[in-house]
């Protein structure tokens, strides 16, 4: 069986297969989204940078700035990056990313990216 949510426009739509057993295969695989930018300025939108993926088991994600220096870290998919270090918000600009991680069926997926802040 397959439920289908439609959307405004026909990219919007999306599909979930329920398989004979009754359990839902995740017709996306194993994907991992890290945005490349997100804008910590306090107006409700955006604010925190967050990992995205439905099968992730353990991860890992540490932020450095432009001289390598740790900003932010975490274990926690549910723990996002407000843009501040020790509770100093940090400039807009360029940070490096450094992404591992487990997923359930215990496939391994590590990325390396940038992330813009935007004010």
């Amino acid at each position: 069986m397959t439920v289908r949510a439609i959307g405004l426009t026909p990219c919007s739509n999306s599909g979930w297969f329920l398989g004979a057993s009754g359990t839902s295969d995740n017709p996306n695989g194993n994907v991992v989204f890290i945005p490349n930018a997100f804008t910590p300025n306090n107006d409700g939108s955006n604010d925190i940078l967050y990992v995205y993926g439905n099968t992730i088991a353990k991860m890992s994600l540490r932020i450095f700035n432009q001289w390598g220096q740790l900003v932010f870290e975490s274990k926690d998919k549910a723990k996002g990056w407000d843009g501040t270090m020790s509770g100093q918000r940090q400039p807009v600009g360029v940070y490096v990313y450094e992404f591992m991680s487990t997923m359930t069926d215990g496939t391994k997926i590590n990325k390396r990216g940038t992330i813009t802040i935007i004010r």
